[in-house]
């Protein structure tokens, strides 16, 4: 509310525009009386420059002015212009405006220049890159054909040991060595081999290739047949079996007997084990286990996971 004096003036906290007597503070620039002052302001500043370089058209600025101008809005006075106003208003906005375009130009030169740049390096690293995966790929495929013909070669080979082994004399001769290194030699590529590969590799487990590769390196560091068969002879399965005052006992952890039965097989047939005690079994195959150890008796503890469990075998004809 209004008062005389300010110091009894009581605020109602609504606000209130003294000019118009808008919702809005009295210097809001959406007021329609400050909006048509402002208007007329402008349009008096640029007639009064225009009308001062009629007159001087050199465009030389001599002095400078005061003067006071008026927005009257429903019969009131609002305020007065500025002071001092430059003669040669249109001359300052077009230097600004030169100047803020030519930050803008030097702004987006550079701006050019770093996107070239950029373009240029992704390209050069795409052609480098492109260079290395043909290079890659070239390696690939001469990998891939080297392991194709040594997969063959192999095969082949280990092909022709089987059926050797099956009939020495008859593939061999007595010049065995010599018939090997020819087999070697002559050795061809052969579609099937590369199907038989995939079946030996998927049907022997580790200990069977270990024992393979030792039959091998014996059957060359031999240096005739019947000198191999007197080595392999005392793998045989004697006959006789002689009593034996001690009872030999076998504690093994197998750690999966289903692809570990062939170890224990062989270490029975070598050392003639009278007890096996074996642990972490896991699955069993009582298929193998009845067909290899015809002569003992099992008896089997589940364990408390699929890798566990403990097998027992006693031999029939054990001395107590």
């Amino acid at each position: 509310m209004k008062a005389v004096n300010l110091a009894d003036h009581q605020c109602s906290g609504v606000v209130q525009c003294i000019h118009c007597g808008g919702p809005h503070l009295s210097s809001d620039t959406k007021c329609k009386i400050v909006k048509d002052y402002r208007a007329a302001l402008t349009r008096n500043l640029l007639s009064n420059i225009t009308s001062k370089n009629a007159q001087d058209p050199n465009n030389k600025v001599t002095s400078t002015y005061n003067k006071v101008f008026s927005a009257t809005t429903s019969g009131m006075v609002y305020a007065t212009a500025a002071k001092s106003t430059p003669m040669d208003s249109n001359e300052i906005i077009s230097k600004k405006l030169d100047q803020m375009l030519g930050k803008m130009e030097e702004e987006s030169n550079s701006t050019r220049q770093a996107l070239k740049e950029i373009k240029d390096e992704l390209k050069n690293r795409y052609e480098e890159t492109k260079q290395q995966v043909g290079l890659l790929e070239d390696k690939l495929k001469l990998f891939e054909s080297k392991y194709d013909k040594f997969c063959e070669r192999t095969v082949t080979t280990f092909k022709n040991i089987c059926e050797s082994l099956l009939n020495p004399e008859g593939t061999q001769g007595r010049d065995w060595k010599a018939y090997w290194a020819e087999q070697v030699k002559t050795c061809t590529l052969n579609a099937k081999a590369s199907q038989f590969l995939q079946h030996a590799s998927a049907s022997l487990s580790k200990s069977d290739y270990n024992l393979l590769v030792d039959m091998l390196t014996e059957w060359h560091a031999t240096a005739s047949i019947s000198d191999l068969c007197n080595r392999w002879k005392q793998f045989q399965k004697s006959d006789e079996h002689q009593p034996n005052p001690f009872t030999h006992i076998l504690c093994f952890n197998v750690r999966g007997f289903k692809k570990r039965w062939g170890e224990v097989s062989l270490l029975l047939k070598a050392h003639h084990f009278d007890i096996i005690a074996l642990g972490e079994v896991g699955q069993m195959d009582w298929f193998a286990i009845r067909s290899t150890f015809s002569n003992f008796n099992y008896f089997y503890q589940r364990g408390e996971n699929g890798h566990g469990g403990v097998l027992l075998l006693v031999r029939n004809d054990i001395t107590a």
